[in-house]
């Protein structure tokens, strides 16, 4: 193919006129812009670029990879000067742009960026629950019966949140290297996605269930259960309040320095997804130490209905 002289200097830049969570290369609208910018050919210039827009599907060897046919191809002389292009997704899913750019003596040089565009998608609860080691359940309530503060409070919810549709069309596993579409060529002219939150490498989450981010907030100081039932209605914690769970993890572990009966703490949890989905949770920690007491003893006096008669048995 003869030398190549394609410098390249940057691939391509991602602009979004539009809010997006965490990085522009994960969507929640199908209409996005692509800026054509940092190409230089030193010796014989610029020539052209072909864009192509592909859909990523799961391969059976365990990764993502482009179709065979891009959704939209296009090419560009880059005396035209064009240096945006817009585009709209179809739906939501994985998806690649690839960049040829040609100088004029016919060498080329490769890139690509990934998209994960997601407006569909939300995160769920599973039938797995909240646990608190050593307490007893009660539907939201969790019941300590010490008052030992020695005790740590272990909180886990293995399970219990996934991303479903993130999950099952595999938008969070790894996308074959872009070197291996090309495998006779010169990788340093082929340059692939590895910046922003969505490159090439799988991206991480809980137990692989597409939650990639908990917060939590630790209340105490509710003294009665209907002070608990009206703070959880009306009182959920503000953004500001939150603190990110680090590093990512199932289960959190808190100590107190006094525990007394009748005390109730709350556990709220926000897991998010990538694109930035989330939901709030919680549950109530409360401690009972003392066992029921008898109000009135004469309710359970033994009145015969009859009188004893000699036989062996007798009704009330």
């Amino acid at each position: 193919m003869g030398k190549r002289k394609c410098n390249v200097s940057l691939i391509f830049s991602l602009n979004f006129e539009f809010k997006v969570n965490f990085v522009t290369s994960l969507l929640q609208t199908a209409n996005f812009t692509i800026e054509m910018a940092g190409w230089d050919d030193h010796d014989a210039g610029l020539n052209s670029s072909l864009v192509e827009l592909y859909v990523l599907s799961w391969h059976d060897e365990g990764y993502l990879v482009e179709n065979q046919q891009p959704i939209f191809s296009g090419v560009y002389n880059f005396f035209e000067n064009i240096s945006t292009l817009q585009f709209d997704l179809p739906s939501s899913g994985m998806y690649s742009i690839i960049a040829r750019v040609m100088d004029l003596a016919g060498n080329a040089a490769y890139a690509r960026a990934l998209i994960l565009y997601d407006d569909q998608s939300s995160i769920e609860t599973t039938e797995s629950g909240v646990v608190v080691e050593g307490a007893f359940p009660d539907g939201s309530d969790h019941w300590f019966n010490t008052t030992d503060p020695g005790i740590p409070i272990r909180i886990s919810w293995t399970g219990r949140y996934t991303n479903r549709f993130q999950v099952e069309n595999h938008l969070l596993s790894t996308v074959r290297p872009f070197n291996q579409r090309y495998p006779t060529y010169d990788e340093q002219y082929i340059i692939d996605d590895v910046i922003g939150n969505r490159t090439y490498e799988e991206y991480p989450s809980d137990g692989g269930g597409g939650v990639v981010e908990y917060r939590f907030v630790w209340r105490e100081g509710f003294t009665s259960r209907e002070d608990l039932r009206r703070k959880r209605a009306v009182d959920e914690p503000e953004d500001g309040d939150w603190e990110t769970l680090t590093p990512l993890s199932d289960n959190v572990e808190f100590t107190v320095a006094q525990r007394n009966d009748g005390d109730s703490r709350t556990f709220w949890l926000r897991p998010s997804d990538v694109i930035g989905n989330t939901m709030s949770d919680y549950i109530n920690v409360r401690t009972d130490s003392t066992p029921p007491v008898l109000g009135n003893p004469a309710v359970l006096a033994f009145t015969p209905n009859v009188e004893y008669n000699g036989s062996q048995y007798y009704s009330r």
